[in-house]
């Protein structure tokens, strides 16, 4: 019985018209149902909600459910989008049955009641080197409506500079609230240890940080930097581009094959990692660059220890973001972003809505916005990239 009520919740949970007449959509997962913290009383509720008939037919007799995605060997630890297991108190992730993805060429429309917005950087405000058109309009807008403003970025730095760095691209500081980037989680955690699974990490590790982007400081972290995986008792990723040497010394440039050879010696002995930015890739002008979440991917393949992900699509990102925001609640965010794996997927498990930007790191993926057929090819993209969430919106670029 549990069975054929498993499989009637996974039919009829993507898609529910406002008349209860349930349409087919990709089926999710149990497991990851299972992950929902009171999933058995949110299956009963939608199977005395389902039609009769539709309940009856699989009640007795179910149909066959199109196949499920295969899952790779190491999927366990970190899914192809890098979310692995996080070892800080987490969100449930139950969610109100998903209605058709609204269309926008402008945010006006989405304002709403909608309080606090959760703004990613690169990919929506800039691409690391110039603001979009329009963007620094959208953000004063947005202020002046009343709305609160929060960065939060996958970047692999403290947030000391975070807004000042705006200023120059068009953003006036003054029209944010605070900022939340994953390298100021990361530091913080490292730093308290609040968890049995960060204590146990040890003081040695192998550092993976930037180069040319500068070089990511550990001041206060009390953290000795190995040069080799046989001496390291965790891994820590801040970036792609060198590998660290502690705060006294320059990092040495290491090109990605050599990360991935120390990945495998680190791979062999099991060790934990930490990921300062679970970004796969991100903007850089008209190129893409890789991320410390592509050596998480990588790691994981190879058969690893642990992956700890410090920023989106993990749920600490947004408990910090709703302890900036006091006396507000998950219906007032709203999170905007250009990624659907760590955007977009990450918000929809917080169980905050989201506002997907067509033109960031997806733009080649995808047909113009608003073209016939846009949103199946963008479902389309979304299942095989693994990502179950839809976005609540979606628009061009970000503009008011």
């Amino acid at each position: 019985r549990l069975r054929s009520e498993s499989q009637l919740l996974c039919y009829i949970l993507p898609r529910q018209t406002s008349s209860q007449v349930v349409t087919p959509a990709r089926p999710i997962s149990l497991d990851r149902l299972c992950r929902v913290r009171q999933h058995k009383k949110a299956m009963a509720q939608l199977v005395r909600q389902a039609p009769e008939s539709l309940r009856s037919s699989f009640l007795n007799g179910s149909p066959r459910l199109p196949p499920q995605q295969r899952r790779t060997p190491g999927h366990a630890a970190l899914n192809p989008k890098p979310r692995g297991r996080m070892t800080h108190p987490t969100v449930a992730t139950a969610q109100a049955t998903p209605q058709r993805i609204e269309s926008l060429r402008c945010l006006s429309p989405a304002l709403g009641q909608n309080k606090v917005w959760l703004l990613d950087q690169f990919g929506v405000l800039h691409d690391g080197q110039k603001a979009y058109p329009s963007a620094a309009d959208a953000v004063r807008e947005l202020h002046e409506a009343g709305g609160r403003l929060i960065i939060l970025s996958n970047s692999s730095r403290r947030i000391g500079a975070t807004l000042q760095k705006l200023a120059p691209l068009g953003f006036d500081p003054a029209w944010f609230a605070g900022a939340i980037t994953s390298g100021e989680v990361t530091h913080r955690m490292l730093a308290a240890r609040p968890t049995a699974a960060l204590r146990g990490l040890g003081r040695r590790c192998l550092h993976f940080t930037w180069g040319s982007r500068g070089a990511i400081s550990l001041e206060g972290l009390d953290l000795e930097v190995v040069e080799r995986a046989e001496e390291a008792e965790f891994l820590l990723a801040h970036g792609t581009e060198a590998m660290g040497r502690g705060d006294l010394a320059p990092a040495v440039p290491a090109s990605l094959d050599e990360m991935r050879g120390l990945l495998e010696a680190a791979a062999a002995r099991k060790l934990p990692m930490i990921v300062a930015n679970p970004d796969l890739v991100t903007v850089s002008g008209e190129s893409l660059i890789t991320m410390p979440g592509t050596l998480a991917r990588w790691y994981t393949e190879m058969g690893g220890g642990e992956v700890h992900l410090m920023g989106k699509p993990a749920a600490i990102v947004y408990e910090a973001a709703m302890e900036m925001a006091p006396n507000t609640t998950r219906e007032d965010l709203i999170a905007v972003g250009d990624s659907l794996e760590h955007d977009i997927q990450g918000a929809s498990d917080a169980n905050v809505k989201t506002v997907f930007v067509v033109n960031g790191i997806h733009r080649k993926d995808l047909p113009a916005c608003g073209e016939p057929g846009f949103e199946g090819e963008l479902a389309s993209l979304c299942d095989k990239l693994d990502v179950s969430a839809r976005p609540t919106y979606y628009l061009p670029s970000f503009q008011w």
